[in-house]
């Protein structure tokens, strides 16, 4: 059983991936929950003046709560939008569309897979799109996709 703000509602659209999922309401709400975050060493080494190195990626926020907690029960992103049609989520980052076809991204975007790094929900605005009403959108483990 689902518990928590989303129980109240019918769930038309679901998404989900490793760490994290995406429900979207028929009332257009957009719900997540998940682990938030993953830290791990990087397989690659840096070698700057001779020293080899390695460096830790930590990636966050894919939730779009506006924090990097673990949230195991679904609850409500952190947006004053309420007109969501669909979403989909990749490892460390999450899209979602409107029913009027906006696209707003959150979580990593060390790949560009978001356009800007943010742990809240925000309206993606690119030429290739801004005159173009989205229908679907799908996310990989690094990129994003909208049609």
């Amino acid at each position: 059983m689902i518990k928590g703000a989303i129980s109240d509602n019918r769930i038309a659209n679901v998404a989900a991936c490793v760490l994290h999922s995406i429900a979207v309401a028929q009332n257009g709400s957009l719900y997540t929950w998940g682990t938030n975050y993953e830290n791990f060493p990087a397989t690659y080494y840096f070698i700057t003046s001779g020293v080899k190195s390695f460096e830790e990626f930590s990636f966050s926020g894919f939730l779009g709560q506006g924090s990097t907690s673990v949230s195991m029960i679904p609850a409500a992103a952190s947006t004053s939008v309420n007109n969501f049609a669909g979403a989909a989520c990749g490892r460390h980052h999450s899209v979602a569309y409107t029913k009027s076809g906006k696209v707003y991204a959150w979580g990593d975007n060390s790949r560009g897979q978001v356009g800007a790094s943010t742990a809240v929900p925000y309206l993606v605005t690119s030429k290739s799109i801004d005159s173009r009403i989205i229908v679907s959108v799908a996310a990989g483990q690094r990129h994003t996709v909208v049609l």
